[in-house]
């Protein structure tokens, strides 16, 4: 699992949750870094942050499906908001 956040207490709340279960995870902070150990490391999963610093996570979304490798573009991605306004769900379902 990958999760694609800058706010530290956001990436330790979600591992925390996680560890009992056993998951293995990798966290980043930044959307370059997101791709590039995606790439690397084909998560079953991607948790990823509305806003990250460096990119938008509708930014990093689109760059993941529109990778060639069939296991990268059909990855399940959780897009992570506190936004609730409609306009804002649309937004995170049309990347896929």
């Amino acid at each position: 699992m990958l999760i694609v956040d800058d706010e530290p207490q956001t990436v330790r709340l979600v591992t925390d949750a996680l560890r009992p279960e056993g998951y293995r995870w990798l966290a980043v902070s930044d959307g370059e870094a997101a791709v590039r150990l995606a790439r690397a490391e084909r998560p079953a999963l991607i948790l990823v942050h509305w806003h990250v610093s460096s990119a938008q996570g509708l930014e990093i979304c689109r760059a993941l499906r529109a990778e060639p490798d069939p296991q990268l573009h059909r990855v399940p991605m959780v897009l992570l908001a506190s936004q609730t306004q409609e306009n804002t769900f649309a937004a995170g379902f049309a990347p896929g």
